[in-house]
């Protein structure tokens, strides 16, 4: 059998939860409502009458999409690429925005979930080495018998890197 390729389960994950979360956050609009109203109102003037809330779930779900599923426009800029090309901002920066903007609403929450799960998968393939690929669903190819693992740092070995 063949080896799950962990980051590109987690990106499936990621743009499965950003898209559920630009539709909810559409629908917070129509109904403005907090997760945790029933405990305190201080939080209320995020929702209504100007929608921050509502705004900002909208604008980071649609960074998310494009994040995880990169138009060439957007990511003409050399910093760009290299944000994209780094698990390390999707663990520290991009998912847990995410999920800290979308647990706060009451439509939004089913988001944070999904955002979680996506960043436990994104984990499990930064522990075990894995580096996101150039192009969004390239599948890295192992060189040779057994060669697939460059030694050094674990990390599997693109076969255009290995000059094959």
């Amino acid at each position: 059998m063949g080896k799950l390729i962990k980051n590109h389960l987690a990106r499936l994950f990621t743009l499965t939860a950003a898209s559920f979360h630009l539709y909810t956050s559409i629908l917070s609009f129509f109904w403005p409502k907090l997760l945790f109203d029933f405990l305190t109102t201080t939080l209320n003037p995020l929702v209504k009458p100007i929608p921050y809330l509502q705004i900002t779930n909208t604008l980071i779900s649609l960074l998310l999409l494009s994040f995880e599923y990169p138009v060439p426009l957007i990511f003409t800029n050399n910093v760009l690429k290299t944000w994209h090309a780094r698990i390390e901002t999707r663990l520290v920066v991009t998912l847990p925005l995410a999920m800290w903007t979308s647990v706060l609403g009451y439509q939004t929450y089913g988001a944070a979930v999904g955002y979680l799960c996506a960043w436990v998968v994104w984990w499990m393939g930064f522990v075990e080495g894995e580096v996101v690929p150039k192009k969004p669903w390239d599948i890295r190819k192992k060189v040779g018998r057994g060669q697939g693992v460059d030694g050094e740092r674990g990390r599997m070995v693109h076969r255009k890197c290995a000059g094959l």
